[in-house]
C-alpha cells in the first residue's frame, strides 16, 4: 500500500490549510495512492512525524510543497524520517522547480486577462 504526504510550512492562516487540502482532494480523486495526507512542518496541526506514524501505508512518498530545498526540506524533513523505523519513506525535491509551476505562474496571468 502506498500513501503521500504533501507537506507545508504551516501558518497561522486558515488560507495555507485549504490550499493543501484542496490538492489533497484533487489527487485523491485520481486514485493513485491508497492514502493521501497532508501535514505541517513548522506550523499547524498534524505534524509530519504524527501523520507518518499514523498511516497505514507501508511505503510513503512525502512531497515537500517548498519553494526550494532550505532548511526543512534537506535537514528537518530528514531528521523526522530518521526517527520513522516501520515504513519505506521517499523524500521527494520541493515543487518550487517543477516545470509546471512555470506553467501556474503563466496561467494565472491568463486567468487574470480573460
Amino acid at each position: 500500500m502506498k500513501g503521500l504526504v504533501i507537506a507545508g510550512h504551516g501558518s497561522r492562516s486558515s488560507a495555507f490549510r485549504d490550499v493543501l487540502e484542496l490538492h489533497k482532494r484533487r489527487i485523491e480523486k485520481l486514485g493513485l495512492f491508497a492514502e493521501v495526507r497532508i501535514a505541517f512542518v513548522e506550523e499547524g496541526d498534524p505534524p509530519l512525524q504524527k501523520v507518518i506514524e499514523d498511516m497505514k501505508s507501508e511505503s510513503i512518498f512525502i512531497v515537500p510543497l517548498f519553494i526550494s530545498p532550505g532548511y526543512h526540506v534537506s535537514e528537518n524533513i530528514p531528521e523526522i524520517v530518521r526517527k520513522i523505523e516501520d515504513k519505506e519513506i521517499f523524500i521527494c525535491d520541493p515543487v518550487g522547480d517543477d516545470i509546471f509551476v512555470s506553467f501556474a505562474i503563466i496561467n494565472k496571468i491568463f486567468q487574470l486577462i480573460e
